[in-house]
């Protein structure tokens, strides 16, 4: 009973049956359709000279929004982690713009906090348009 709706076993068991047939036409769907995923990338991080520290800048895209999303990660010189920053930019659409808008915007941060020993390391989009 579910709603004060009482149902035979037998329409219970035929609900059942097309739950599982439609379960296995999806998965022999899924397992038919070739989704080529890209390889992932084996970044090593490696940590600055001694006396510095390294900010790695990230940026992310909704285009279909204008938006850029920015993320900043600071370490020092054993890898330990110092600040984080993310923000959110407006009416960006191109990938090189935003990345470079992204450094910017990390070079901007770390001078705030007088951090002038600072390498900056970021993974380049390509820009397909």
């Amino acid at each position: 009973m579910w709603e004060n709706v009482i149902d035979s076993d037998q329409t219970v068991v035929e609900r059942a049956k097309h739950l599982i047939t439609s379960w296995r036409n999806a998965q022999q769907i899924r397992q038919s359709v070739n989704i080529t995923q890209p390889s992932p990338q084996q970044t090593v991080w490696t940590k600055p000279r001694h006396g510095r520290y390294k900010c790695n800048v990230d940026a992310s895209f909704l285009l279909d929004r204008n938006k850029v999303g920015l993320g900043m990660c600071l370490r020092d010189d054993h890898g330990r982690f110092v600040a984080a920053r993310t923000k959110w930019i407006e009416h960006i659409v191109n990938v090189k713009i935003g990345e470079a808008i992204g450094l910017l915007h990390a070079l901007m941060w770390v001078e705030e906090m007088q951090l002038y020993d600072t390498d900056f390391e970021m993974e380049l989009q390509k820009d397909n348009r």
